[in-house]
Parts: C-alpha cells; structure tokens; sequence
C-alpha cells in the first residue's frame, strides 16, 4: 500500500512539480522535490529485485546512455566545467525513469495513464483559460526566454505560458503528446477530444511552428488514422471538417490568429534569428566549439544573436556539449528511440513520432533539456499498454510489462 501511494506521489511530483507551479507551492529545491519520490521508487524497485539484469538486459540503451553521461561530465569536469547537475537532469533522469517504467505492472501503467493524461488535461485547459482571461497564472520573474507582457497592445500578442517557463517549451510538451495520442490506441472520442484540446492550446500559446506543424502535419495525419478506423466514416469526417471550419473561422476573424496572421511579416524577429542562429561557431572559442561550454556560453551566443533565446535545440546541444560530444549524445538518444517504439508502433508511426519530435526540435531550444525527453518516456509509457493489445493480437505473442 505504502509503495503504491509512493508511485503515485512520484508521477505527479515528476511531471507537475517541476513546473512553474512548483515556486507558487512554495518549493525552492525544484528538481530534488520533483524527482526524489521516483527515485526513491527506484530504490525500492532495486532492493526488491523487480530491476535486475534480465530486465535490464531487454534494452541496454538506457545503461549506456548512463555511462556516457559519466563520461561526459569527467570529460567536461576536466575541462573546468561543472556539468554534473546539468548531465544528470538531462541524461540520467530520463534513463532512470525508463528503466523503472519498462517493468511497471499493468495496474501500475493504468494509474501512470492516468495522471499522465490529467497532467495533459490541465496543461491544455489552463493555456485556454490563461488565453481568454489575458492572465498569466503561473507568473515568473526574470524568465529565462524573455519577459512576460500582461498586457499587450493588441491581443493577438498574447502568449499561454500554462505549467512551463515558456510558450515553446509548453508547445513542445503539448505536440509530443498529442503525437502519441494519434497514434496510440485511445477510443475514437477521447482521441478526438484530447487532439482537439492539444490543438486549440498551440494557438493560445502563439507557437508559429508549433501551429504549422499541428496543422499540415500532425492533422493529416490524425485524419487519415482515423478514416483507417472509424466504422461510420461520413458522420466522423462531417465532424471533423464542422471543426475545422469553425477553427479557420476563428483563427481569422478572431485573435486567436495571433503571430501566425497578424505579424507584420512571417520572417520577423524571432524567424529570423533562427536562421541566424547557424552562424554562431563565429562567436565561439576553439574549446567552446569542440568540448562546448556551461550556461554563459548560451548567453553570450544569444546575446550576439540579439534574440531572447537560441531557438534551436540541436545548437543548443551543440553549444553545451560541443561538436564532439553533441552529436554523439543526440545519436545515442534517437537510436534509444528508435528501440524503445520498435516492438509497439509500425513503421509508418514509428517515424512519424520521431518526425515530429525532431522537427519541434529544431525548431525549440528546449530540446537540450530534460523536458521533452521525460514527457516522451511518459507519453511512450502511458500508451504502450493498450497498443500492446493490437501487437499480441496481430503477431500472436505474449508480451509481457
């Protein structure tokens, strides 16, 4: 009983405390409160014998990544860097959340599912609500991105900031999960609804990228899945287009519309910087461009840039692990990916999930940082039980949690 009210406690400390709720709570040590109660979990998981080699044998990928995390911050602490709080946040956590998801029994995968798509829930409703209300609930002094503007001139200016410390970060959280949702095995209404609640939120939070890709990419998508399931295809698809026909009209005659219509120009400001943000090995050092550097290198480049961040979460990595380490870490992380979707998503799902991870990626510096990563293990978590069902049934195996 003790354990099981642990687990929870330690889902909804991972994904709600380390948040921008967390300040507001009144706690200081964000990271060692969000994270303790799953480590902990492990712990016992570890005495208990449920993580043990057969189990971590199955997928070394996370042992691996673990050990180049080591090597990463030996080889950066050599350097004069102190990496060891960044290393862990961003590499170590993620692998030691996967290696005590993939042995989670089928009970504890439905509570997982459960807060985990609550967590969804309010992420989506409070960007909505924090939209028509011009209110920012969650407010945060000296962000690291920018500055938040209460009120602005005009109200397509606007930004959600929801449960993140920026617009980007939440729209990254939002598509990645609703990139699982299109391709989990949800029922056909919750499908509908958790896709339309994601998508409308990308507006509140004024993501140009973000809405661009939800809308020639993730929605196509989402509307051929649900023509190759659907037994009453003609109401379904009458559903959808009143739908999308009531979204255009509001994105153009409304606010809602935001940076994507209303900007001046599509290549402004922050458009630009992004293809700017290619140059900034100019503003390196040699050590800094090879073995990359801590937080001062990041602002110094973005100060050069003359932007509020480097919206780039691939330079991003680059410009804190450097050129040699960089890319060997983001290999290892998508052929880690790439093993964990294997055996639940088809091919086609498979990439198309990766797809969109990386072009949000691209186009988002939180990629270097543990967020996204931690959302996808939950999102990949949290729906594997049920496609697990279409796999036993299609291959006539027994898999087992």
């Amino acid at each position: 009983m003790l354990k099981q009210i642990l687990y929870i406690l330690s889902i909804i400390c991972a994904l709600f405390v380390n948040t921008n709720l967390a300040p507001f709570l009144g706690i200081d040590n964000i990271i060692t409160t969000a994270f303790s109660p799953i480590l902990l979990f492990i712990g016992i998981q570890l005495v208990t014998g449920k993580i043990n080699s057969n189990s971590l044998g199955k997928n070394p990928m996370p042992l691996i990544i673990i050990i180049l995390a080591i090597w990463v911050i030996i080889i950066e602490s050599g350097l004069g860097q102190d990496y060891f709080k960044a290393v862990f946040y961003f590499l170590m956590i993620p692998m030691l959340l996967s290696i005590s998801f993939e042995v989670l029994t089928r009970k504890e995968i439905v509570k997982l599912k459960g807060v985990f798509l609550f967590f969804y829930i309010v992420e989506c409703t409070l960007a909505i609500i924090e939209r028509i209300t011009h209110v920012i609930f969650f407010y945060i002094e000296n962000q690291t991105y920018e500055e938040i503007i209460y009120a602005t001139q005009e109200a397509w200016e606007f930004r959600s900031y929801a449960l993140f410390p920026h617009p980007l970060a939440n729209a990254m959280v939002v598509v990645i999960i609703m990139t699982f949702i299109v391709c989990g095995n949800l029922s056909l209404k919750q499908k509908m609804s958790y896709f339309l609640l994601g998508y409308v939120s990308l507006f509140c939070f004024n993501a140009r990228g973000a809405i661009l890709l939800g809308t020639f990419c993730i929605l196509p998508y989402f509307i051929w899945k649900i023509n190759k399931i659907a037994k009453k295809k003609v109401i379904i698809n009458i559903g959808l287009l009143s739908t999308i026909l009531l979204m255009i009209y509001l994105v153009t005659n409304t606010s809602l519309g935001g940076r994507l219509l209303y900007s001046e120009q599509l290549m402004d400001g922050s458009a630009q910087t992004r293809l700017e943000v290619f140059s900034f090995y100019n503003f390196l050092s040699s050590q800094d461009l090879w073995w990359g550097g801590n937080e001062d290198i990041y602002h110094y480049v973005m100060i050069k840039l003359g932007a509020g961040g480097v919206e780039n979460g691939f330079i991003v990595l680059l410009l804190q692990y450097g050129i040699i380490l960089g890319p060997i870490i983001l290999f290892l992380l998508f052929a880690y990916q790439i093993k964990l979707l294997t055996p639940y998503y088809s091919k086609v799902d498979k990439y198309f999930i990766l797809f969109v991870f990386y072009i949000m990626g691209f186009m988002n510096p939180a990629l270097a940082s543990s967020t996204p990563w931690i959302i996808f293990l939950f999102s990949y978590y949290s729906l594997k039980s049920s496609y697990e069902k279409n796999i036993m049934a299609s291959h006539h195996s027994i898999y087992t949690v």
